[in-house]
């Protein structure tokens, strides 16, 4: 575990009792029976890495801060990147660009979608209406397949349910392996921000 994990962990095992971890888990939407460990250290430990990969370490930090505000916990510092998404030359579906700008991106045709994808008239598109998920994790970002049948894929590779991790320049394809008139296919970039004054 890096500082801050080991941070959240020490202050979850000085600040809960193993019971209300579960409680917190579940306040979190997180099943007690997802999280392992009989211990409040073990279960404290389990609670932390679930988060992290999934992405979801901020949103436990601020839940503990919430309910335990006594407590110093650690800070997250603010990524000094920006994620973004970008249509492929032959693509379709979306605009030029867009941010990836919460720690749990969703991509898909369902309006409620982060990237709600617009498929092209009169095709028989691929992409599923909750097809991927991008997560932001501790080490960067990494991209899930949903609900899809048809699969998602990085660099022509499919994702399997542990996820891909994700690099600037990947295709990310939704339906198939390459990007065509059915399959979605779109540009992950991160670029440096500029320095603040």
């Amino acid at each position: 575990m890096n500082d801050i994990k080991i941070a959240l962990w020490e202050g979850l095992k000085a600040t809960f009792e193993r019971d209300e971890i579960d409680t917190l888990a579940f306040s979190l939407g997180i099943r007690p029976d997802e999280i392992a460990g009989d211990t409040l250290s073990a279960r404290a430990q389990s609670l932390i890495i679930y988060c992290a990969n999934r992405g979801r370490l901020s949103e436990l930090l601020v839940r503990c801060k919430e309910e335990r505000d006594h407590y110093d916990w650690p800070r997250i510092e603010p990524p000094s990147w920006v994620a973004y998404l970008q249509r492929l030359p032959e693509g379709w579906g979306m605009p030029d660009r867009v941010v990836i700008n919460r720690q749990t991106f969703t991509l898909g045709r369902a309006p409620q979608c982060d990237l709600a994808i617009k498929a092209p008239e009169h095709v028989d598109c691929y992409v599923s209406r909750n097809h991927a998920v991008i997560r932001q994790l501790d080490e960067g970002f990494k991209v899930f397949n949903d609900q899809s049948k048809r699969g998602t894929f990085v660099n022509s590779l499919p994702v399997d349910e542990e996820g891909t991790d994700l690099r600037s320049g990947d295709i990310i394809t939704l339906g198939g392996p390459v990007a065509s008139d059915q399959v979605f296919g779109c540009r992950f970039t991160l670029e440096p921000l500029p320095p603040t004054a």
